[in-house]
């Protein structure tokens, strides 16, 4: 089939696992579209070329197959998403038409696989009406660095799964300047690129200069022997202990020479045998779950951040497709840890401030809500929660009374409740 008249829908079902049947497309000459799980046809902006991935085949109980990457996600029962390395057979996942079960699952060894970048949305459904998930996180922490210090900022990315494009980057606001992320990456190119950066600062003399470095992610980065070993027993358990010895190695440098290294990992369930479960290695870390990469990262971390989906935003309440996640801080050196706050992911721009305050202040009830929702303090400003974004943009008064409200909130509710003066 030529790749110009796939029809709609059927792009990643049938050549995500066959590749050189498509060819390496960035920019394809004549319009691919998919359907999103709102119901749109959003159109297909290029296709993402990802690093030689194990290839699994699933059957599902409706009779539906279905050849993907490991890392491939897919939405599960409780409305979560989850590799479907993670998956067992009788496990069951969300379609548009109800939940089906795994009842078959095949390895069928290694291959290059791509992914496709969506020009809005980025959860789409197959024709089998399975509902899957494109790879947004920290790369804002540089996009917001940049505009801060107006482009007099390294920043890096170190991407190991290839899910990241310059363009999306860009989209999220890294784009002063824009720059390409380094793919193929080991445990130490990490590192030797970690040290690079400190050479390279000390000979221009911009050690004060800051600096970022992203790491996406931790779990799906191999070291070089582990890329090289024939037998998985050989190597299990050499990561952690690689990284047990990098790592502190590294942490004072990377200090010295200003640089922050942010470092995206994964909670995995933690293998507990015996009547009574071990107490958790972290305090205020999920029950049950635990990080790949041994102990440093828990030990060694200055902030550690943890993320979980909780609600999904849609458009027609909130404006925009996206989700809230619940966020909490594991560890934080500069703050009482343990706050937990409510953030707004939106889908194509990354994060939104202006929604994440908004139910900031609806749980601390600063904001009264309902059909119309307005401030407790600016009651005569009335609006739809899907128009705050517009409202907040072009009504300088209901801006400040909205910024304010935040402000006091801030200071009422999480710093002096948090934070006594000794």
């Amino acid at each position: 089939m030529n790749k110009e008249s796939i029809r709609i829908g059927e792009l990643f079902e049938k050549y995500s696992s066959n590749p050189e049947i498509i060819g390496e497309i960035t920019k394809p000459k004549k319009k691919l579209f998919i359907k999103a799980e709102s119901g749109r046809i959003i159109e297909i902006i290029g296709l993402i070329k990802k690093v030689k991935s194990k290839i699994l085949k699933f059957t599902f109980s409706n009779g539906a197959e279905k050849k993907c990457a490991d890392k491939h996600l897919f939405k599960t029962e409780n409305a979560d998403f989850q590799f479907a390395e993670d998956f067992k057979i009788g496990d069951r996942i969300r379609t548009i038409y109800g939940f089906i079960a795994i009842v078959k699952i095949e390895d069928f060894g290694f291959d290059y696989v791509y992914d496709i970048c969506m020009k809005e949305e980025f959860v789409y459904v197959t024709p089998d009406g399975i509902v899957n998930h494109n790879s947004m996180a920290a790369i804002q922490c540089m996009g917001a660095a940049q505009r801060k210090y107006n482009g007099n900022i390294i920043v890096s990315m170190l991407d190991s799964e290839e899910a990241t494009t310059t363009i999306r980057m860009s989209n999220l606001g890294v784009k002063n300047p824009k720059i390409r992320p380094y793919n193929d990456i080991t445990i130490e190119k990490v590192f030797k690129f970690l040290e690079g950066m400190c050479l390279y600062k000390e000979m221009k003399g911009i050690v004060d200069t800051p600096s970022i470095v992203l790491w996406d992610s931790v779990a799906n980065t191999l070291s070089q022997r582990e890329r090289e070993a024939e037998d998985i027993n050989s190597v299990i358990g050499y990561k952690g202990r690689l990284l047990s010895l990098l790592i502190p190695k590294y942490v004072s440098k990377l200090s010295i020479y200003n640089i922050c290294l942010i470092a995206i990992n994964q909670l995995r369930d933690s293998i507990q045998i015996g009547p009574y479960a071990p107490a958790k290695e972290l305090k205020f870390m999920s029950q049950g779950k635990t990080m790949p990469g041994g102990n440093s990262f828990k030990f060694n971390a200055f902030h550690l951040l943890e993320m979980k989906a909780k609600e999904t935003a849609t458009r027609d309440k909130f404006g925009f497709d996206g989700y809230f996640a619940e966020v909490t801080c594991v560890k934080n050196k500069l703050f009482a840890p343990n706050i937990k706050i409510s953030i707004a992911g939106n889908f194509v721009t990354g994060f939104d401030n202006t929604y994440t305050n908004f139910r900031f202040l609806t749980d601390n009830k600063r904001m009264v809500t309902g059909a119309w929702n307005y401030l407790a303090d600016y009651p005569t400003k009335k609006f739809r929660t899907r128009d705050l974004g517009s409202l907040y943009e072009s009504d300088l008064d209901f801006k400040e009374a909205f910024d304010l409200a935040v402000k006091e909130t801030l200071q009422t509710e999480v710093i002096e409740k948090y934070n006594p003066v000794i």
